[in-house]
């Protein structure tokens, strides 16, 4: 049997989204990704609201924060890693080598013995 979901009241699940902004804000900072806080959130405090309609308040939110000038002041999720990586300079010698095989060693496949081989 399939369940079938029932959709919510309206701004129900805006509603929901406002009781769990703390938890979703701070697993947010933890680095959880989306998918694993909504999954997070239906088994732990059995909310009903859609995986999208969580990406659209959170990115509503984000907006929110970018637009007041907030989020540069207080990391929302940032994708930054803390520390910066340096490109490493591609060498010649770090390149992968070519191998060019000698003609004479290796035989024509369709002229020769297939006995001969193994």
């Amino acid at each position: 049997m399939t369940q079938t979901r029932q959709c919510l009241p309206r701004n129900a699940a805006k509603v929901e989204f406002i009781i769990h902004a703390e938890t979703v804000k701070s697993m947010l900072n933890a680095g959880f990704n989306l998918r694993n806080i909504h999954a997070k959130l239906v088994e732990m405090h059995n909310i009903s609201m859609s995986y999208y309609t969580l990406c659209y308040y959170v990115r509503k939110i984000h907006e929110e924060r970018q637009g007041k000038g907030l989020a540069e002041q207080q990391p929302f999720a940032t994708a930054k890693p803390t520390t910066e990586r340096q490109a490493v300079p591609v060498s010649p010698q770090r390149q992968p080598g070519i191998i060019k095989a000698d003609s004479k060693t290796f035989p024509d496949p369709r002229a020769m013995n297939p006995n001969d081989s193994f």
